[in-house]
């Protein structure tokens, strides 16, 4: 569901699907994260970005959607040093 939020730009309601949907795992998802570092990231809410897109690069360092994590790690990484 959270994924359809971003899809559709409602960057809040994905967020609460997102937190919804980690509290209901009993292990870790890592694509939650990742996901969930995209919301936070159009939301312009940096260090959360980045504390979900390190803990997705943490979890799944070889995922194939590493890659991405990344470049939107570096790009909240700039964001935040130019506020």
């Amino acid at each position: 569901m959270g994924k359809a939020y971003v899809g559709k730009a409602d960057y809040m309601a994905a967020v609460r699907a997102l937190d919804k949907a980690q509290a209901l795992t009993r292990e870790p998802y890592p694509l939650i994260s990742l996901v969930k570092g995209h919301a936070l990231l159009a939301l312009k809410q940096y260090p959360e970005a980045m504390a979900e897109l390190e803990a997705f690069l943490q979890k799944a360092p070889s995922d194939p959607q590493s890659a991405t994590a990344r470049q939107m790690l570096s790009q909240a990484k700039a964001f935040a040093a130019r506020q």
